[in-house]
């Protein structure tokens, strides 16, 4: 037998705790005049019969005992939800002349009484408390959320219009209103049974403090609102040392087609347990699948084999930094798995297992026996959207179970009617490949994504090992490179290799390489680690010479109005001219360096216009046309040769040893003489 001291009222309570059941005897509990000269409010809390409290208050002697529905005198239960422990009613000690009833004093056995804030801190026994708003917000979570908090905690009677809860938990709160006192200084008694209001030990500054509430037209609860301190409300006392709890364990499997149950026991108290259910089996193991572990983190998948491929048959869960839940909520990574970007994806895998490609996926929708109802086989037999005409759920026929899932960059709801689980061949640098089921229809869809989104992952057992080369490439004709299925040897990937191109497809023989298109021939010369023609263009199926005289195209070569560059060669950048003019010695000097020793005509002081041909590049005064070439400028004295991008051309003159850009806005009249630069 325990002594427990109300500290503010001297009164004593004899508490003695039997398997849950604590017995209490109130002092001075008795008597109907708690409400004196109160006017009996706004409402008077309906038809109560009770709940859990079906005594009478004897009066008269100042004690009141009480007759529960398991027959004690003064009992309470305690209730464990998550790790809290609660008593299973309000309290009901009669303050005199300061605790009211509802409505009245008939009532206290009914709905407790009602307590200022301040009398509320210290009337909880020893061992118990008046909880905080911490301590609400941790019981909201323990029964569901604050959305579902008030039906799981309300009586099942007792509430106004429909308004009763689940009271999943025991809580049984009732409705008992709250008292408050009105600026004529008449008390008044308001919303019983509508609305329960529980004082909390937090502040909201110095004149209020927060309440649990609850009210008949709602499933939720709430504890960030708050009352003056000087109205009456209910206590409901929370447990100051919480339950040393053992682990959850399986006490009964479950199966197929019956869930389990798991236990968890009172370390202090080995007669104390707690269960919850298992939901049964579903997936792989229900057709005839196997279970494999995960060995980075434990956790156990179902696996099924469909198109000859070993599937998971369940979303990957790993966590990884930057994967999610649905809805940011982490109880949905164990429903749905976690989501991942395609980044995460491609490498989130267990060891031996890998992301499905766009050919795992055609045999996984090919192995269910026809593509125009892979959906519905594929899709879990429950969860889907339904509408009016059509349940979006499938049959589930190999195990695979998947559940519908919304994209994180998509609009979600808790019915969504789309799954999304990524491939790894990409579709461009920003997208890639996923699997679509769709709660709509039976068949199965491969679509394209942007890469940052976050979708689910179903890896597939084995891996493609390293692309090998074999079939080469050449200049003339695309290669071929072949993977294999670490687990079907048998099964092999192809793809094509790019034919080969650029420098290597250049055969330069004694400094000189051929037109294929018709045969000529032109030097070359490497400058900078490019290989440049040494020669102008002269491929006669466009362009014209200069005065349309053939001599001079064999000598200048011919003017262009555009690209014209042989296979395997291209029309310079500008960039790659400046890369030339800087290997030649910079821009001062450039020009004379990269000039032929001939051809060029004199300067206007008399002296030569001939450069020095250092590098071999040959440069000759081709001159330029413009308007459809009636206009020919220039030959002898200058150089111009188009760049790739149309505006600026590179100048040689033979009045400077300059070589630069100058700004010619080419358009279809413009020609100028063409020296090409191998690809790399």
């Amino acid at each position: 037998m325990n002594r427990f001291t109300f500290k503010s009222l001297g009164r004593a309570l004899s508490v003695l705790a039997v398997a849950g059941v604590v017995t209490v005897g109130w002092v001075g509990c008795g008597g109907g005049d708690d409400n004196p000269a109160d006017n009996s409010g706004n409402s008077t809390g309906g038809n109560n019969t009770g709940g859990n409290n079906t005594g009478s208050n004897t009066g008269g002697g100042g004690t009141a005992s009480w007759n529960n529905n398991d027959g004690s005198p003064g009992s309470f239960k305690e209730i464990d939800i998550g790790d809290q422990t609660w008593m299973d009613r309000d309290m009901n000690v009669k303050i005199s002349g300061k605790s009211k009833c509802h409505a009245n004093a008939d009532t206290c056995n009914m709905f407790g009484r009602k307590y200022t804030w301040e009398d509320a801190t210290t009337l909880c026994p020893a061992g118990w408390k008046l909880p905080d708003t911490t301590d609400l917000k941790e019981l909201f979570a323990a029964v569901g959320g604050i959305n579902a908090a008030g039906d799981k905690l309300k009586a099942k009677n007792g509430w106004k219009s429909g308004g009763n809860g689940s009271d999943e938990f025991g809580f049984a709160a009732y409705p008992g209103g709250y008292w408050y006192t009105s600026s004529n200084g008449s008390n008044y008694f308001s919303s019983g049974g509508t609305n329960g209001y529980w004082w909390s030990a937090t502040e909201s500054g110095r004149a209020q403090a927060y309440y649990l509430g609850m009210a008949y037209g709602g499933d939720n609860a709430s504890y960030k609102s708050a009352f003056d301190k000087d109205r009456w409300l209910s206590v409901r006392c929370l447990k100051t040392t919480q339950r040393s709890w053992g682990e959850w364990v399986v006490t009964t499997p479950p199966t197929c087609s019956t869930t389990g149950v798991e236990t968890r026991t009172d370390k202090d108290n080995p007669n104390h347990k707690q269960t919850r259910e298992v939901p049964k089996l579903t997936g792989a193991v229900c057709v005839g699948g196997t279970v494999f572990t995960d060995e980075r983190d434990g956790t156990k998948y179902g696996a099924v084999v469909i198109g000859g491929i070993r599937w998971m048959a369940e979303n990957l869960k790993f966590e990884t930094p930057n994967s999610g839940c649905y809805d940011n909520k982490p109880a949905n990574c164990e429903t749905f798995g976690r989501r991942y970007t395609w980044d995460e994806a491609m490498t989130v895998c267990p060891n031996g297992w890998s992301l499905p490609d766009t050919g795992d996926i055609r045999l996984l929708i090919n192995g269910t026996g026809d593509p125009a109802t892979a959906g519905k086989k594929l899709k879990s037999k429950t969860g889907w959207f339904i509408s009016s005409d059509r349940n979006g759920s499938g049959t589930d026929e190999f195990g695979f179970a998947a559940l519908p899932n919304s994209a994180y960059s998509r609009y979600e709801t808790s019915d969504a009617g789309d799954g999304y689980w990524w491939m790894s061949t990409d579709y461009d640098k920003d997208r890639a490949y996923y699997l679509n089921l769709n709660w709509a229809l039976d068949s199965a869809r491969i679509r394209e994504g942007g890469k940052t989104s976050k979708n689910y992952v179903r890896c597939r057992e084995g891996a493609w090992g390293e692309w090998v080369v074999t079939t080469p490439p050449t200049c003339d004709a695309p290669g071929v490179e072949t993977r294999t299925d670490s687990k079907n040897p048998t099964r092999k990937q192809t793809r094509e290799v790019p034919q080969l191109k650029g420098r290597v497809c250049v055969v330069v023989n004694n400094g000189k390489f051929t037109d294929a298109r018709d045969g000529k021939e032109y030097k070359a010369v490497e400058i900078g680690g490019k290989l440049w023609m040494a020669e102008n263009l002269n491929y006669e199926r466009s362009g014209f010479c200069y005065y349309s005289a053939p001599d001079s195209c064999a000598k200048y070569g011919r003017l262009y109005g555009g690209e014209e560059c042989p296979k395997n060669w291209h029309l310079p950048s500008q960039d790659e001219f400046k890369a030339l003019i800087t290997a030649a010695g910079g821009e001062d000097v450039a020009g004379k360096a990269l000039k032929s020793t001939d051809g060029w005509k004199d300067r206007s002081d008399g002296s030569s216009g001939n450069g020095t041909d250092d590098f071999g590049f040959s440069a000759l005064p081709g001159g330029y046309a413009t308007g459809f070439g009636n206009v020919r400028n220039s030959i002898g004295s200058i150089g111009r040769w188009s760049t790739s991008g149309g505006y600026y051309q590179f100048t040689i003159s033979k009045d400077s040893d300059y070589a630069r850009f100058e700004y010619y806005a080419q358009d279809s009249y413009d020609s100028y003489s063409v020296r090409c630069v191998a690809d790399d």
